[in-house]
Parts: structure tokens; sequence; C-alpha cells
């Protein structure tokens, strides 16, 4: 009866380890992807290439807005500027990136490196750089 318990225990922590979808991301989590995404977030850190460069976005105000429906809302303000975006969202690639949609024509694409109820890491790939932004909930 002890040797089942323990094979029963063993084979579950191998399935659970092996249910990590993003390499920074949780292993299990009750709430669905949907629902961790689905909010309003501000940057805690923003990386250029590997380097911390929040610094440069730390005078600005930056939200991403994710809606259940599927909408996305992007407000940026500073000094003299102020923009709002709004678009779709979609996952895409398994869930395991993110499509924004603004327009028929424009449209970036994050992936997700780490979804949480209160982290939220996404990078943006380019040919010779890439973005990465560490989010937490307002």
């Amino acid at each position: 009866m002890q040797k089942s318990i323990l094979y029963t225990l063993v084979l579950l922590s191998i399935l659970l380890s092996s249910c990590k979808k993003y390499d920074e991301g949780p292993a299990f989590s009750l709430a669905s992807k949907k629902e961790r995404l689905c909010k309003k977030w501000q940057i805690e850190k923003f990386m250029f290439n590997n380097m911390d460069r929040t610094s440069t976005v730390d005078s600005m105000y930056l939200t991403y807005e994710f809606t259940k429906d599927g909408k996305y809302q992007e407000i940026m303000a500073h000094t003299h500027m102020y923009y709002v975006i709004d678009g779709k969202w979609d996952f895409i690639n398994n869930k395991e990136s993110i499509l924004i949609t603004w327009s028929q024509s424009d449209n970036l694409i994050w992936e997700i490196k780490k979804l949480e109820k209160d982290r939220l890491w996404l990078v943006q790939h380019f040919d010779l750089v890439d973005i990465e932004y560490h989010l937490i909930p307002i």
C-alpha cells in the first residue's frame, strides 16, 4: 500500500513539472491563462537585449490592459505626449504568445515568458533586438 502511494506521488510530481508552459512561469495554476492575463498591467522592469533599461521608462505612465472579451488597450503619457491604442488580443502559438491587432495591417506579437496572477513577462523579438517587459498588475 505504501509503495503504491509513493509511486503515485512520484508520478504526480513528474506530471506537474512537465505541465509548465512558459520558461519562467508556474508549473501549475488553478486560474486559466486568460484569467491570469486579463487585467491592467504596468511596467516593473524594462529590458533591452538583456540590459535593464527601466530608468528610460520610469518618467512615463504606461499601462497595458487585456479584457476577457478580447479587447486590448495601451495608454502612454509623458510630459508632452499622450496616446491611447485600442485593439484586440488573442493567444497564438499554443498560448505561448499573444497577438495584438490594432488595424488591418498593424499588429505585434509578444512571447509570454511568465504568466502568473501578479507577474507577466513578455518579449518582443526583432532582427537584432529583444525587448522584454516585466509587468505587474495595477
